[in-house]
């Protein structure tokens, strides 16, 4: 990755400097054939329009090639978000599995560690560490297999705090946010949980 966009760079400034000397070139060469067609006003019109053409035709091709360029990463952007919300919809959904089967038994680690791996692919620091918590809580509750109703619990405490790094994570994707925010959300998200549990 870091090879390909050294490559890209070093692409782009040759085509920078490959234009910059053939616009020097095209201007010396015009303003010579502009002096030497001086008697000749209809040449010289023509001239100007040739000129004309040229740069707006660069001007053009410039825009066109940054705008595809940010097209593109517009839609690498929107298959990342795609990605990520599907698998944390899957994650959402396994969770559900274990709450309601009151289970963690060896089908359900196997799949987990599927999700886990899953999500070192997609997820943002911020996230991976909240599921590390996450996982760790479930580790210690469910050393019996069964669950408890209380251990219930804290499995979705801590999953709400989990959801709260989710859902930073798709609004903003890996940027920092505010931290008062963040809070804000994370205390609601624990407060409508409690709430839930009844």
């Amino acid at each position: 990755m870091y090879n390909m966009k050294n490559t890209s760079t070093a692409q782009k400034i040759i085509y920078t400097i490959l234009v910059f000397l053939t616009f020097i070139v095209g201007f010396l060469y015009f303003k010579i054939s502009y002096d030497v067609s001086g008697a000749f006003p209809f040449t010289q019109e023509i001239i100007l329009i040739i000129l004309g053409s040229i740069v707006t035709m660069i001007i053009t091709a410039a825009l066109l090639n940054r705008q595809t360029e940010v097209e593109l990463q517009k839609e690498q952007r929107l298959r990342l978000f795609e990605l990520k919300s599907q698998f944390y919809i899957d994650l959402l959904n396994f969770v559900e599995e274990i709450l309601t089967s009151h289970t963690l038994g060896k089908k359900e680690r196997i799949k987990l560690n599927l999700l886990t791996h899953k999500l070192s692919i997609i997820a943002s620091p911020a996230v991976l560490v909240q599921y590390e918590k996450f996982l760790d809580m479930l580790n210690r509750v469910s050393e019996d297999v069964n669950i408890t109703e209380n251990e219930e619990e804290e499995i979705s405490i801590e999953f709400s705090k989990l959801c709260s790094r989710i859902r930073m994570d798709l609004l903003n994707g890996s940027a920092d946010t505010d931290s008062k925010e963040f809070e804000r959300i994370e205390s609601q998200i624990m407060k409508n949980a409690r709430k839930s549990e009844g």
